[in-house]
């Protein structure tokens, strides 16, 4: 067999390793796949929008709220296009109010011709997943991640104007030393 283009795009897809990769936080649950050869750490989404600091406190509310992750994940994507069962919404409903957030029961929705029924699976899934993702971190935690990001921002800029000024410095430096060697004059060569 002649060694082709596509014998050689076919071999390098078969050698490419896809592997699974945690959480670079600590006591973080979460993972990916990501091709073996990749050394950039990983680092969850819920993760990212904290600082380091904040690491612990956020893997500690994944653990604690994980079950509210999974039933959104379950909701919003696997029974995306499903309605709910009548036995589901009375068991949904006594949960909630279990689980002290009576705010996370299915929603009613009454239709135009008068009619009331139930939220799909898709936007319930969302709402919980919206409540996992707020328990997980503060307010506080997020605003300091960004703070810390505009300040990192604002200091690239000035040291992009600061090089640039010195450039222009080094410019104008250089100007006057070629004009000074151009047009000697007696003071500077008394001799």
């Amino acid at each position: 067999m002649a060694w082709t283009k596509e014998n050689q795009d076919l071999s390098v897809s078969e050698s490419v390793k896809i592997v699974p990769v945690c959480c670079m936080a600590p006591e973080c649950i979460f993972s990916t796949t990501r091709n073996a050869t990749d050394p950039t750490p990983f680092v969850c989404q819920y993760h990212k929008e904290v600082s380091k600091r904040f690491w612990p406190n956020v893997s500690r509310n994944i653990k604690e709220f994980i079950g509210y992750y999974n039933m959104a994940i379950e909701y919003s994507i696997n029974r995306k296009f499903q309605r709910f069962e009548w036995k589901e919404i009375e068991l949904l409903n006594e949960w909630a109010v279990n689980v002290g957030h009576p705010e996370l029961a299915p929603k009613t929705i009454t239709k135009p011709n008068g009619q009331t029924d139930y939220e799909s699976c898709y936007s319930f899934g969302t709402r919980i997943l919206a409540f996992f993702e707020k328990q997980l971190s503060t307010d506080l935690m997020r605003e300091e991640k960004k703070n810390s990001m505009e300040q990192a921002i604002e200091k690239e800029k000035n040291d992009k104007i600061n090089k640039t000024f010195g450039l222009i410095k080094s410019f104008d430096l250089a100007k006057k030393l070629q004009n000074q060697f151009s047009n000697p004059n007696q003071y500077e060569y008394p001799f």
